[in-house]
């Protein structure tokens, strides 16, 4: 009797299969980042977002009055700033028109409030959320965005550890 391969071990298969170079493996660690988003999404979404709507996110953090450390809010914001001034990039990330302007706006301002900081940065986030979990992202080339969603889980981890009051 043979025993069956694990779940990452057939889940592997089936990433190379459909990237076609069979050079993936999703144990690596430079993949760790990716899962800790999927994980930190759903437990942020669970705490911020009673109804899971994308209309909730400008006032998610303002409505639970946190205090969330600024060197990560402005780490944070310097990465999405750095990145999506860049306005290819920023087309990347698949935003409607209306949140586009806005994020661009936010970008490329010489003052930013903190409410607008926070929006920002919470609608690129919840943009990676969108992109990955429904197909948008190349599986082959996620390890590319290392940085991305490791300052999106710096972020989403503080919100976290500040509403439930974690230290």
């Amino acid at each position: 009797m043979t025993q069956q391969a694990s779940i990452t071990d057939r889940l592997n298969k089936v990433i190379n299969h459909i990237a076609h170079d069979g050079t993936i493996n999703i144990s690596d660690c430079k993949y760790d980042e990716i899962r800790n988003f999927m994980y930190l999404w759903n437990l942020f979404e669970k705490e911020f977002f009673k109804s899971g709507s994308k209309y909730q996110l400008p006032n998610a953090l303002k409505q639970n009055n946190l205090s969330i450390d600024q060197i990560v809010i402005d780490e944070t914001f310097k990465h999405f700033q750095d990145r999506y001034q860049d306005t290819i990039k920023l087309k990347k990330l698949r935003l409607s028109p209306e949140n586009e302007k806005q994020v661009y706006d936010t970008l490329t301002k010489a003052y930013i409030s903190a409410d607008e900081r926070r929006q920002t940065i919470i609608t690129i986030i919840y943009r990676y959320r969108c992109n990955l979990f429904h197909g948008s992202k190349e599986i082959a080339s996620l390890w590319n965005q290392e940085d991305n969603f490791t300052h999106a889980n710096q972020f989403m981890l503080a919100c976290l550890e500040a509403k439930l009051n974690i230290n």
